[in-house]
């Protein structure tokens, strides 16, 4: 190497000492070797006349012949720190010695310090840091001072320890122990070497070998024979920059499901690292979140469960499984953090969503209802019912199906039912056609999002086509009953219909005045007065000469049938018949045929005149001249009378006779 020219003396700099906090290797004893004098370079200057360190001694023969000062290394995190690092989570580190027991050197060459590390088992990276930096300032080290290895880039030396300290960036994650033979992939060591030429203030090498005596390890070409040392070095330091990984297996990321099954939910998750692992202070946690489910969906944002206490926690990196007790109608999921021993924290790792729900969707039928036995008036129903999706599910399905058995009368309880058809899946009402005497009932089966169901079975319905009917007795149907009296008793008997009763009546009072004379028939009655509700048989009073009567009892049976019934009539007749016989006058001979004149009439209910005979003006006994039956107004013509033989006083009875009785 060429002799670098120095001048008279280097101006002398206080050195400062500035504690920071910072990563570091351990502390190790190392030992380089500085140039000896049979290497330096003809015509190089006397090593007396060459500045060391920063003190302002001048180096002598005796520092000279001390070519390997011992001082103790470490790495730390940064030049705020003079502390031993153990682990490193960025990969950046600093050079640290102190301890120096002799000084080191006495030489005009270039002074680069270093640490090389290895990244497979034979080649490294070396990361070279220069003390002296130019041809004008030698910055060696001095017994007993301690400082960073230096990255110098200007003309001075450094006035405190950190000043141009020199950091290298490990590649590659893994251990790294220090080993001056470098055999090993993470095998670190310190370096030095001397060089007759300025290589610039820090050289980085990659992928060179360790051998010594290589040429292309060294920061320049006119440098010598590198010196490699870790004696005495006992820690290692572990380079972790990598994310501790959270993973579930239930509930999967990105999945979401129902679960309808009864508590504890096990929620099973991974946490681990590659390199690091967890301990002391440093694991997993795992947060439950929450959220309200309604209408199968999670309503809102999830938020920390207050339910599940406090952090669920562990160092365990295998697979875990946490027993989970939740409440129905909400939405889960875990959300997993994790630190690993080098302080890495992982991405926070979401689960997936579990919608819980237990409770069943409940059915309330409306028609028919619960418990309820409903008599049909048309073939023609309509089921209804009300849903309810108690958990938040929602309802997913539904089968509606329809029971008919066999009935005549009575209560449908203990009938065998069978499916009728098939289940229908349609929402409420459902219109159904019955059948004459059969009960049905339904069952709906409800199912939600979670896999819940329910069965709810309705009430009873039967259905009977026929209408209720009453046979009256009095006035039967078909006749007209003529009579005097005002009053009159009506009687009825009631046919509902098969298995029904009746639930109603209304009989209805009608009147009609006679137009013809005994009969009812042809008039247009009208109601009269107010319907009664009683049963049979009902007492009517206030009936009025000259009318016709009759009554429409109306039945409602259980079925919702109405039907109407008309009875008979009654024809009131309270006044006699008129009669009078106008010719031949009393005391009046008579021969020959007699016409017999005079009136034989009844408004009401004329039935028939007999015209009769006998001797004498009292007579005793009486005989027929004829029976008839139209009426004879006033002076009409009665009847034609041809005696035969007969002599003597007569006298003629006319009798006139109604159809009631008078």
């Amino acid at each position: 190497m060429s002799p670098v020219a120095v001048g008279s003396r280097p101006r002398l700099l206080p050195r400062v000492r500035v504690a920071l906090a910072v990563l570091v290797l351990t502390a190790t004893s190392v030992a380089w070797n500085a140039v000896p004098p049979s290497q330096r370079a003809p015509g190089e200057p006397p090593v007396s006349a060459l500045p060391f360190g920063l003190g302002p001694q001048e180096a002598d023969a005796s520092f000279c012949a001390t070519p390997n000062p011992a001082f103790t290394g470490r790495l730390t995190a940064n030049s705020a720190s003079t502390t031993a690092i153990s682990r490193t989570t960025t990969g950046v580190v600093s050079g640290y010695i102190s301890n120096v027991d002799d000084d080191w050197a006495c030489t005009l060459y270039f002074r680069y310090d270093g640490l090389a590390w290895n990244t497979t088992g034979s080649v490294g990276n070396y990361a070279w840091g220069n003390l002296i930096n130019s041809q004008s300032v030698a910055c060696n080290w001095a017994i007993g001072s301690t400082d960073y290895l230096k990255a110098n880039s200007t003309a001075d030396c450094p006035d405190y320890d950190a000043e141009y300290a020199m950091s290298i960036t490990l590649d590659g994650q893994g251990m790294f122990q220090a080993n001056a033979a470098h055999t090993t992939d993470g095998d670190f060591s310190f370096v030095h070497n001397d060089c007759g030429s300025y290589y610039g203030g820090q050289v980085n090498l990659t992928g060179k070998s360790f051998v010594t005596t290589n040429t292309d390890n060294r920061p320049g070409a006119n440098c010598d024979t590198i010196t490699i040392d870790a004696t005495g070095t006992t820690q290692s330091i572990v380079y972790d920059n990598e994310k501790p990984v959270g993973d579930f297996t239930t509930p999967n990321e990105g999945t979401v499901a129902f679960r309808a099954a009864a508590n504890p939910f096990t929620v099973s998750f991974a946490a681990t690292d590659n390199l690091a692992s967890f301990g002391g202070a440093n694991g997993w946690s795992l947060q439950r979140q929450i959220a309200p489910l309604a209408g199968g969906s999670c309503s809102g944002s999830f938020a920390n469960d207050p339910a599940s206490g406090s952090l669920t926690t562990g160092v365990t990196p295998n697979t875990n499984n946490v027993n989970q007790n939740l409440v129905s109608g909400n939405c889960y999921q875990w959300l997993l953090n994790a630190t690993d021993q080098n302080g890495n924290v992982a991405l926070l790792d979401t689960s997936g969503t579990i919608k819980f729900d237990t409770s069943a969707p409940t059915t309330d039928f409306t028609t028919p209802n619960e418990g309820t036995t409903t008599n049909a008036n048309a073939a023609a129903y309509s089921v209804a019912w009300v849903e309810a999706d108690t958990g938040g599910s929602a309802l997913t399905g539904r089968s509606l199906q329809r029971k008919v058995a066999a009935w005549t009368s009575g209560s449908c309880s203990g009938l065998t039912f069978a499916n009728d058809g098939s289940a229908v899946t349609t929402a409420s009402p459902v219109s159904a056609t019955l059948t004459t005497n059969k009960c049905y009932y339904w069952v709906q089966t409800l199912t939600d999002g979670a896999g819940n169901q329910s069965s709810t079975t309705s009430g009873y319905v039967t259905y009977s086509a026929a209408s209720p009917t009453a046979d009256f007795t009095t006035p039967n149907e078909g006749t007209t009953g003529i009579q005097t009296a005002t009053t009159y008793s009506v009687a009825w008997t009631e046919a509902p219909g098969s298995g029904l009763t009746i639930t109603a009546r209304s009989l209805q009072r009608q009147r009609a005045a006679v137009a013809t004379s005994g009969t009812c028939a042809g008039l247009a009655f009208a109601n009269d007065g107010t319907a009664s509700t009683a049963a049979s048989p009902v007492a009517v009073t206030g009936l009025l000469n000259g009318y016709c009567y009759r009554w429409v009892q109306t039945l409602t049976n259980s079925g919702g049938k109405v039907g109407a019934s008309t009875s008979g009539s009654v024809l009131v007749d309270t006044t006699s018949p008129t009669g009078a016989v106008a010719a031949p006058l009393a005391n009046a001979p008579l021969a020959g045929s007699i016409v017999i004149t005079g009136t034989a009439t009844d408004a009401a209910s004329f039935k028939e005149y007999q015209l009769e005979y006998g001797a004498g003006a009292t007579p005793s006994a009486w005989t027929q001249i004829g029976t008839y039956t139209s009426q004879v107004s006033a002076g009409g013509t009665l009847a034609t009378w041809a005696p035969v033989s007969l002599t003597g006083v007569y006298t003629v009875r006319l009798t006139v006779r109604d159809l009631a009785g008078t």
